[in-house]
């Protein structure tokens, strides 16, 4: 609990507060956007894929 105290009143304690949610949503964003390049490529490979086959 004093943990905890000192964390949300102390000039440090909520700047490494802010350093963890900051990362934490760098970390989301980047995995976010990973998993939709990673989709789009495969339709992408799916797209192109089927006009060969079509030829």
């Amino acid at each position: 609990m004093e943990l905890w105290k000192e964390l949300l009143s102390s000039y440090v304690g909520i700047l490494s507060l802010l350093t963890i949610v900051v990362a934490a949503g760098m970390v989301g964003y980047c995995g976010w956007l990973f998993i939709k390049k990673a989709r789009e490529a495969e339709e992408a490979e799916r797209r192109a894929s089927g006009r060969l086959a079509a030829r």
